[in-house]
């Protein structure tokens, strides 16, 4: 979990990269959400919180309460507050020889202890231990850890910089359960050969290890996630995003078909690209 100090310098240097013209630096902009991309795939937010905050079900309320306003700060876009009520100066400003991971780690900081005795309360109790991983419908650590399984965890650290352009379709709600209950048996190698042909197929998983390929299609969303997915995802597609994500979390929620359907209509490109943009922006969260 987080960035070493060698990682932290290599991102920093990345996002001084960016040229941040007035476009780049305009809310929404697609450099901001590219560097809220980069935050969420690097684990500081949650490094940072679970370094305050020892106790796991504060941490985990904790977390759910900051990354979401984290990302709000990153890309001018609201998820779960009222911009009306906004202090603009307190939006990601980006500076000549700035530090982008230390902006991050004392923006979490800052917004996680100037909140805390408001967020948390008597009846979050302490569960330093889970007997049984998986349970909790925020634990995001193992999507099926029975029979000898290994939790899905990428094995390359950041999936989407080693293979450039990959794109992922994840499966629905059902599928997707039976898919864990194969892995469960048989373990992440049975992957590749249940979607082999199917519209869940990338060539570039041949490239990539079973397990990786697991992580990518089957690792749920945690709930405190759902709204940033919807943040990070293009406008045009945002809409479905939040009809469809319910069904991608850890514990799946009723999507609203109806709803779906009708912002598939809307969109270009066909149902197979929006499929793919929505996979891909949850695949990003959660490897």
């Amino acid at each position: 979990m987080g960035l070493t100090r060698a990682q932290r310098d290599e991102l920093d240097r990345r996002v001084q990269a960016i040229d941040w013209t007035d476009e780049a630096r305009a809310f929404g902009s697609p450099q901001r959400q590219e560097l809220a991309d980069w935050m969420l795939r690097s684990g500081m937010v949650e490094e940072e919180i679970r370094k305050s905050f020892r106790n796991p079900a504060q941490a985990e309320r904790m977390l759910e309460y900051t990354q979401p306003r984290m990302v709000e700060k990153v890309t001018g876009v609201p998820i779960v507050s009222n911009p009306a009520q906004w202090n603009t100066g307190n939006i990601l400003d980006p500076q000549p020889d700035w530090s982008f991971c230390g902006w991050v780690r004392h923006t979490t900081y800052a917004i996680s202890h100037r909140n805390a005795r408001r967020v948390l309360h008597p009846s979050v109790k302490d569960t330093t231990s889970y007997e049984t991983m998986g349970e909790d419908e925020d634990d995001a650590r193992t999507v099926f850890d029975r029979a000898d399984t290994r939790p899905l965890t990428p094995t390359v650290p950041n999936l989407f910089d080693a293979h450039p352009g990959l794109w992922v379709l994840r499966p629905d709600p059902p599928q997707a359960t039976m898919m864990r209950g194969q892995v469960a048996r048989y373990g992440t190698g049975i992957v590749p050969e249940l979607i082999y042909g199917t519209v869940l197929d990338n060539p570039q998983y041949r490239q990539m290890e079973p397990g990786d390929v697991a992580a990518l299609l089957l690792t749920p969303l945690p709930k405190s996630q759902a709204q940033v997915a919807v943040a990070l995802t293009p406008p045009a597609y945002r809409r479905l995003m939040a009809a469809w994500v319910p069904g991608q979390l850890t514990v799946p929620r009723a999507m609203d078909g109806r709803a779906i359907r009708r912002e598939l209509d809307m969109l270009p490109g066909g149902d197979i690209r929006a499929w793919r943009v929505l996979g891909t922006v949850v695949a990003r969260l959660v490897v």
